[in-house]
């Protein structure tokens, strides 16, 4: 049992209860959109203008607070007395952590590719294929720009709202209910992992967003730091949104829909592995030294 300065949980009623505000936060945000008279916004067709692209941007921006980074607050001031230390964003980490934590962002490309090759394979029903086209579409859309402003404000919406709103909610919140509840950290971090890929929608992608979230979750558990991974989640999107800016704005001209084909030979990926269980184990060991006790 959880006690608070409220009440007293079960692991299982708090994940029950972090759930049923999810889904309410999701049907909330869907229902008021819709009675506002903007539908566009959620079938996609506001995505033929320019005006429709730039609210369906706000909506987006909108949808993380209310559906990601909100309950993660609210639920933590809930379930804990002290939220900050709950949800693991009292605490920093080593400054070579973070280095560390950079430069698996920028080697796992080759394993994420090879991981995508593999769902791909996977048979998938007509309406799960029909939606992840209109993502794709959609992401080209929002991708799609060539001023600064727009980068920064991309750069804004896709990683940095993103890192500290998923973040906060799958691996602050949902990896503590669920490692309190199995008292096994692995489980919890896998767990959260797969919840964290599900709520994408994007089936196609289950499998690579699976080891990312597999990813955030040990360098969480690693550093203690909710910090450590909101960084690598910014540095993994950004890369993204940085590649198509510089494609459209033609200082690349390879297509970042199509250049990491190239990645899935067999000496790349196991560079990209090696390189992944090194620095996973050097923040373990590092970390594990900072936080002895003396």
């Amino acid at each position: 049992m959880i006690s608070n300065r409220f009440i007293t949980l079960s692991n299982g009623s708090r994940f029950s209860i972090a759930i049923i505000f999810i889904v309410f936060s999701m049907f909330l945000v869907v229902g008021l959109t819709d009675l506002l008279g903007f539908g566009a916004l959620l079938d996609g067709s506001a995505i033929n203008t320019p005006e429709g692209i730039t609210a369906m941007k706000v909506s987006q921006m909108v949808q993380t607070i209310v559906m990601f980074l909100l309950p993660a607050i609210l639920l933590a001031l809930v379930f804990s007395p002290t939220p900050l230390a709950y949800l693991g964003i009292n605490r920093g980490a080593m400054a070579k952590t973070f280095l560390l934590t950079l430069l698996l962002a920028l080697s796992i490309s080759p394993v994420i590719r090879l991981l995508s090759d593999i769902n791909e394979l996977i048979p998938m029903p007509q309406w799960a294929l029909e939606t992840e086209a209109r993502v794709e579409k959609l992401t080209i859309a929002f991708l799609g720009v060539k001023t600064i402003g727009g980068l920064v404000f991309n750069l804004f919406l896709v990683a940095v709202l993103p890192a500290i709103a998923e973040e906060f909610l799958f691996r602050g919140l949902f990896q503590r209910i669920f490692s309190d509840w199995t008292k096994n950290d692995h489980l919890a971090i896998w767990l959260s992992a797969a919840l964290f890929s599900a709520v994408h929608f994007q089936f196609q992608g289950f499998i690579p967003r699976l080891f990312l979230g597999g990813l955030f979750g040990y360098l969480f558990l690693f550093s203690k730091s909710l910090w450590v991974p909101i960084f690598a989640h910014f540095i993994n999107n950004s890369m993204v949104v940085l590649a198509f800016y510089l494609y459209k704005t033609g200082t690349i001209t390879q297509n970042p829909e199509t250049y990491e084909a190239d990645l899935v030979s067999p000496w790349t990926i196991l560079i990209s592995l090696l390189a992944v269980g090194l620095v996973l184990y050097t923040i373990h060991k590092d970390e594990k030294n900072r936080l002895k006790p003396a």
